[in-house]
């Protein structure tokens, strides 16, 4: 058994078996859709046109559908799900289904919300020496100079995953401010590398605001 069909419920098979307050599809939905398309070969099972691992990303893109409707009292179980093309899926539903189910991703649970937390602190914790050193490097060297372009490159990096994955860099980001800003104030420390531990630490907070700006605008 794969690991993608262990992770699935099967309280979730049937409608009555989550709450549906939010939406129609299980807390395991992506799990399931996993299992669906490698059950089915990547391939829409009405037109064959081949996606996922046969096609890498520039593949057409491929949805699970429900073999009865869900709104028809049809179940989540595998056997009642399929892998089509989107344009299969849309020919299915006689209409524009990208905005549907299909896309839903479901919020996640508070074992999944804790475990998200903790590796922003960590993944925060990490970054905050390396971001500390990169803002010494462009406050200390000499302009244009290998160092000073090394921490120079480093900000290019860094935008440019903010513009890619704002979510992960907010999180990380914002880690990292709250724990500069817990050490500067909880400590003694006044110079970090011969520069204001203020400058160095608590700069972490303008990537964490504009990363939680783009990622709110998105």
């Amino acid at each position: 058994m794969s690991s993608t069909t262990r992770e699935i419920n099967p309280t979730y098979d049937e409608q009555d078996g989550y709450d549906q307050s939010d939406d129609r599809y299980p807390p395991d939905w992506d799990a399931r859709k996993k299992a669906v398309q490698k059950r089915d070969d990547w391939t829409c099972k009405d037109c064959g046109v081949k996606s996922g691992p046969h096609a890498g990303d520039d593949g057409k893109q491929l949805h699970v559908h429900h073999i009865t409707h869900l709104s028809d009292g049809g179940s989540n179980q595998l056997s009642n799900l399929t892998t089509l093309c989107v344009d299969c899926h849309n020919d299915r539903h006689e209409h524009d289904i990208t905005e549907g189910l299909d896309d839903y991703h479901p919020e996640p649970g508070l074992w999944e919300r804790f475990r998200q937390l903790v590796r922003s602190i960590v993944s925060g914790v990490v970054c905050l020496p390396i971001h500390a050193g990169v803002v010494s490097l462009l406050l200390t060297q000499p302009s244009h100079s290998p160092l000073w372009l090394v921490s120079l490159g480093a900000f290019v990096v860094l935008a440019a995953v903010l513009a890619i994955r704002p979510g992960t860099v907010a999180a990380t980001y914002t880690a990292t401010a709250a724990t500069g800003t817990v050490i500067h104030y909880g400590s003694s420390i006044d110079q970090l590398g011969g520069e204001d531990a203020s400058t160095l630490l608590l700069s972490a907070w303008l990537p964490a605001l504009l990363a939680v700006g783009w990622w709110y605008y998105r």
